[in-house]
């Protein structure tokens, strides 16, 4: 086929002029079938009248009476209904410690300087003997003076929630640069316990309620701090994790993008995330402690009924 010949045929151009002509009236005729309502939300043009869920009060009650007053485990708890923002809590102010959750706060940062151009996803780190620790992940067996992709870090960090590749990472951050995301979320106080507890104890207290702590993936998931393509790219790669905790009772082909904590110590087991249920997606968060040793099967199945009470509401209501 002669190229230039084709470029120089007015019948390219008429058909390309036809084909953008009949685009262009589509759209139009789109846009002006949604009826503009000056006083509601723009979304009600966009979302199936039968998806604007907002009575919960049935599940909440539900939740409410199994795991308010357990005596072997405290469970804090929160849902939100992303498409109308109806949400309730279980347990709203109990201040739990999140363990590895803690990292996306930390690992937001971190796509913030990439997407300012302040890192590289290409950019190779080194992995230094301070940087190692063995309770979680296994970079730690890496040689010191081991090189690895900021990319590569972020993924061991959020899918694998490896300790050595965070501890690399947020050796770029600055305290200032952590700020900003909790300050830009509402979260100052916590930020401000978390630093004097370090400077004075050496640790931080970094116990979040359930509610609190959702505002992370809120601000992921609505793109507040993150722009659209680094926030999506962010949720991405925690669709990529084992989906610990709360998948294992909802159907396998829903796309989650979820963070796992566990701490041993502290008998602490805490999930969060955003379930992309077709046409209802919702915001998960469940942290629980241990209060009378129960064994990790019967955790797991608190995880699951609190998972299946929810996912089947959601996907049910009508």
């Amino acid at each position: 086929m002669d190229i230039k010949k084709l470029i120089t045929d007015y019948r390219f151009w008429f058909i390309l002029f036809l084909i953008a002509s009949i685009l262009c009236v589509f759209v139009f005729i789109i846009n002006n079938n949604r009826a503009s309502y000056d006083f509601l939300s723009p979304y009600v043009s966009y979302i199936d009248k039968k998806d604007l869920l907002v009575n919960f009060k049935p599940l909440e009650n539900k939740l409410i009476n199994k795991y308010k007053k357990n005596n072997d485990v405290l469970v804090s708890m929160y849902f939100e209904y992303l498409p109308t923002g109806a949400n309730f809590s279980l347990n709203k102010d109990e201040k739990i410690w999140p363990a590895s959750l803690i990292k996306i706060p930390f690992s937001m940062v971190v796509m913030k300087k990439i997407e300012k151009g302040l890192l590289d996803m290409d950019q190779l780190l080194i992995i230094k003997d301070e940087f190692k620790d063995d309770d979680y992940g296994s970079l730690y067996l890496q040689p010191s003076g081991s090189r690895f992709s900021v990319e590569n870090l972020l993924r061991e960090t959020l899918i694998n929630s490896d300790n050595t590749a965070y501890l690399t990472l947020i050796n770029k951050v600055s305290n200032k640069e952590v700020e900003e995301v909790f300050d830009h979320l509402g979260l100052n106080e916590e930020f401000i316990h978390m630093m004097k507890t370090f400077e004075e104890e050496g640790a931080s207290d970094i116990s979040i309620t359930a509610k609190r702590y959702s505002v992370f993936f809120r601000s992921l998931y609505n793109s507040t701090y993150l722009s659209p393509y680094y926030s999506n790219l962010f949720l991405n790669i925690l669709n990529g994790a084992e989906c610990n905790f709360l998948c294992s009772s909802i159907p396998s082909e829903i796309n989650v993008s979820h963070k796992f904590g566990v701490h041993d110590e502290k008998m602490i087991s805490a999930s969060s995330g955003v379930f992309y249920l077709p046409g209802r997606p919702y915001l998960l968060t469940v942290f629980i402690r241990n209060n009378n040793n129960l064994s990790e099967k019967k955790i797991q199945g608190i995880f699951d009924d609190i998972s299946k009470s929810i996912f089947d509401y959601v996907y049910y209501a009508r």
